[in-house]
């Protein structure tokens, strides 16, 4: 059996503590579109921190998704949904669609750089 797709996986918390503690405040929001929220876990929106944390909570139901914020992409990681056998636990034909059609990941974006620009 291959361990590969579950072992490399990275958890939003996780992540979340480790780009904190190398890049300071970072604000946390989402591309997401109502009605999809964050469960147990807060993500707090600093106004002008130059570093954005994308998607990394647990966000339920899974929604079409939108724009990027403008920056440089410093980050990109696959969320453990993007592994198929985990998209079956909870998760409507419509949304393991939207994971399979588009990737679901968590983006660290530097908008300092497009300030900059």
């Amino acid at each position: 059996m291959n361990f590969i797709g579950v072992i490399s996986q990275h958890q939003h918390m996780e992540l979340t503590r480790q780009v904190r503690d190398e890049y300071g405040a970072v604000s946390l929001t989402t591309t997401f579109s109502p009605p999809s929220r964050s469960h147990k876990f807060k993500n707090p929106v600093l106004e002008g921190a130059r570093y954005e944390l994308v998607n990394a909570g647990y966000y339920y139901p899974i929604t079409e998704m939108t724009e990027l914020p403008e920056g440089e992409i410093i980050m990109k990681v696959a969320r453990p949904y993007n592994y198929k056998p985990w998209q079956y636990e909870g998760m409507m034909p419509a949304m393991r669609e939207i994971i399979n059609r588009d990737g679901l990941y968590i983006w660290l974006i530097d908008k300092g750089s497009a300030v900059e620009e």
